[in-house]
């Protein structure tokens, strides 16, 4: 059925090229080639991260491409600011800009609890301007000599926290017990990972969404800015 299909793809190819009086260039049976007539492919814009197309031509009447199209290559972001100038997308951060977003005062994993897992624990303090509706904490194990060490049991390496809010500016989660006798549980999350050879971790992205619907991503790479000092 394969050859079948593609033999009649093939005849059909022939016989529009056939209409126009050539093939392969030349005239067939004698017959004139024909004038093409053009019609333009539109031309596509590059931006900051994808290529673009410059305009190109093609025959209306047998498809053949007169002008072939050429990929434009991608623009690239231009910034000073972390912010790109062209899109308008965030490219980068300083530490005074996370700083301004959140701030991280520890991070640290428990003993092995009595389920074999590990518990992580983020003390961190909305140092925005804006309430965070919520916010995840993406977080990679490590064993003592810095090794990456997945879950034993579910086979990941990365774990997501989250905490729903809603987070007032200023708010800072910590653990320890109130004046009233009402524990300020933070942000704890149980049994990350079972896996007794982890030691610490390492927080690779921070999303954040606020109650304005907008929204915040420190990626891997900025991460440890958001770090107190």
């Amino acid at each position: 059925m394969k050859k079948l299909a593609l033999l009649l793809s093939l005849a059909l190819l022939v016989l529009s090229l056939a209409s126009c009086g050539v093939l392969n260039g030349e005239p067939i049976n004698n017959t004139p080639a024909h004038t093409h007539t053009p019609t333009t492919l539109s031309p596509v814009d590059p931006t900051c991260t994808e290529t673009g197309l410059t305009e190109g031509k093609k025959c209306s009447t047998c498809y053949e491409i007169i002008v072939e199209q050429e990929i434009v290559s991608a623009l690239g972001h231009t910034s000073t600011t972390g912010v790109c100038t062209r899109c308008n997308k965030r490219t980068g951060w300083t530490k005074s800009e996370v700083q301004k977003i959140i701030q991280i005062r520890s991070v640290y994993v428990d003993d092995i609890n009595s389920a074999g897992g590990v518990d992580m624990r983020i003390q961190w303090t909305n140092t925005s301007s804006k309430t965070i509706k919520d916010i995840r904490f993406t977080a990679e194990p490590y064993n003592a000599v810095g090794d990456r060490v997945p879950c034993e049991i579910r086979g990941y390496d990365n774990f997501i926290g989250k905490c729903t809010g809603p987070f007032e500016p200023g708010y800072t989660s910590w653990w320890y017990w109130e004046y009233d006798n009402t524990y300020n549980g933070g942000s704890l999350w149980s049994n990350c990972w079972y896996n007794n050879t982890v030691k610490k971790i390492r927080i690779t992205q921070i999303n954040i969404e606020y109650m304005d619907g907008t929204t915040e991503i420190i990626s891997n790479e900025y991460t440890d800015y958001a770090f107190y000092s």
